[in-house]
C-alpha cells in the first residue's frame, strides 16, 4: 500500500484479486483507514503485471522516485536491503 495525497493505492498480485477487493471491502477498508488516521482516503487498486511488474501511471511512478529520493541514506539503505531480501531488483 502506499497513500499518496488522499489516494490510498493497494497493489495485488492478479486481475482476479483486485476485482474482487473492490467489490467485497474497499468500503471496510476506506472505513478503518478513516478511523485510524481521521482521513477518508480514495481507494485505488493495481495489480502488478504478468512479468511481476507493477504497472503504474508515469506521474506516479515519478512521485515514488522522488519520495526514496528524499530518504535519508539510512532510511534508503533499509529499502533496498528489503527489496534486496525479497528479490525484487537485483540490481539494488
Amino acid at each position: 500500500m502506499v497513500k499518496d495525497g488522499d489516494t490510498l493505492l493497494i497493489i495485488v498480485e492478479n486481475e482476479f484479486v483486485r476485482d474482487w477487493l473492490e467489490m467485497n471491502y474497499t468500503t471496510l477498508i476506506k472505513e478503518t483507514f478513516s478511523e485510524l488516521t481521521k482521513e477518508v482516503p480514495e481507494i485505488k487498486l493495481t495489480c502488478v503485471g504478468k512479468k511481476g511488474k507493477i504497472s503504474l501511471p508515469f506521474d506516479r511512478v515519478a512521485d515514488i522516485l522522488n519520495d526514496i529520493n528524499n530518504l535519508s541514506p539510512k532510511e534508503r539503505e533499509r529499502l533496498f536491503d528489503i527489496l534486496r531480501k525479497k528479490g525484487l531488483n537485483d540490481k539494488v
